[in-house]
């Protein structure tokens, strides 16, 4: 919808408590786990710096949100969720 931007992904970031701190830190998940590396470095590059909403697994609720940066580490910040019944 217009500008707004949302990018679904699998397994980027297995351990979101883990691995937004670290991305350089892989799991046994990972096949090739320099390109898992690379990947998840640029992909949470891309989206902080485009500012893209994001969801998928391995979140926390409501598995949508926005990755932020500072220096070289990164964080989920997730979209506030309100129920609408």
């Amino acid at each position: 919808s217009g500008s707004d931007q949302l990018l679904i992904w699998g397994d980027i970031v297995h351990m979101q408590s883990l691995q937004f701190t670290h991305p350089e830190w892989g799991l046994s998940y990972d096949i090739d786990a320099e390109q898992a590396k690379a990947t998840r470095k640029n992909i949470l590059d891309e989206v902080v710096t485009d500012r893209t909403r994001i969801g998928g697994m391995h979140l926390s609720f409501p598995g949508l949100g926005h990755v932020e940066k500072s220096n070289d580490a990164y964080a989920f910040a997730p979209q506030k969720w309100e129920a609408n019944l």
